[in-house]
């Protein structure tokens, strides 16, 4: 072979070589989960266990620091039992997992549990929101927004009165997002399009960015009772509502003290290959009124 044809197939072999580890990442983002760092979904059953140990944990020294706060802001009436609701993924028929939660709302419920009064840490257990009674009289924490979760989008019909709802919208391309509605503003998600571009382009980095809703109202199935929602247009919103109210106790409570309240925050995850997010509020909290009961 002649050295010509030796630098051709040296060529060839360099360039195959540099463009297979992009193919390779292609694949791994094009199958990668929602989620596409550690975790994607997790098991009921896995979940439950995750809680259970957060609620036995020793509290952090900042949850410790902070715990006048949280018992302020976390005024859960102690003669109602405390449920966690989530919503499940509905899994492909070859998939082993029927009853699994994402990865985000885990972690979001072990930051609640984290900053619970240690009284009701102990009393709390998880439900799927399809098992749960229409109009619970319970204290919920409800984990997700309307998309998925049933007692979630039960709720919106009263959380309307305040002036926030997620919502469908129509983008400038023709196409749906869901957005959350707050006062006058309505806050589109960008996570769609950003986990569209990271799965198909190997070389985007630009991170992900979603919306959530923390939110504590009086409950309408029983006004002795409270709700909690912990809510994202996807599920990194929901992680950044829960992270959150776990790293801002004492700037809630000097915004609201312990009256009901509703806060749209803005969840950042920098490298989607990495699970640190960073959240910060969207303006400030607003405070509500009760909403009545229903009869």
């Amino acid at each position: 072979m002649r050295l010509a044809e030796w630098l051709l197939v040296g060529a060839i072999m360099a360039g195959a070589g540099a463009t297979a580890p992009v193919i390779v990442e292609v694949w791994r983002r094009w199958n990668a989960p929602d989620k596409p760092s550690v975790g994607g979904q997790v098991d009921l059953e896995t979940a439950e266990d995750r809680i259970s140990a957060a609620s036995t944990e020793k509290p952090s020294q900042s949850a410790e620091e902070q715990k006048a706060s949280f018992e302020r802001i976390l005024n859960f009436n102690q003669q109602f039992p405390l449920r966690i609701v989530v919503s499940t993924l509905s899994s492909p028929d070859d998939q082993p997992l029927r009853h699994s939660i994402t990865y985000e709302e885990v972690e979001a419920a072990d930051a609640v549990i984290r900053v619970l009064p240690r009284s009701q840490r102990f009393s709390t257990d998880i439900k799927i929101a399809d098992d749960v009674d229409y109009q619970c009289s319970d204290n919920l924490i409800i984990l997700g927004s309307k998309r998925r979760n049933r007692v979630a989008a039960d709720l919106t019909q009263f959380t309307r009165a305040f002036g926030f709802d997620f919502v469908e919208v129509l983008n400038d391309d023709g196409q749906e997002r869901w957005g959350l509605s707050f006062g006058h503003q309505t806050f589109v998600s960008p996570f769609f399009d950003q986990q569209r571009e990271y799965k198909k382009d190997p070389t985007y980095h630009g991170g992900f960015v979603d919306f959530g809703l923390l939110a504590k109202i009086s409950s309408p199935w029983n006004n002795e009772a409270k709700v909690l929602l912990v809510a994202g247009i996807k599920a990194l919103g929901t992680l950044g509502a829960g992270k959150f109210l776990e790293e801002n106790g004492p700037w809630l409570e000097n915004q609201v003290g312990d009256s009901d309240f509703a806060q749209v925050i803005r969840a950042v995850r920098e490298d989607p290959t990495k699970d640190h997010i960073f959240v910060e509020p969207v303006g400030k909290p607003h405070k509500l009124a009760h909403i009545l009961a229903t009869e």
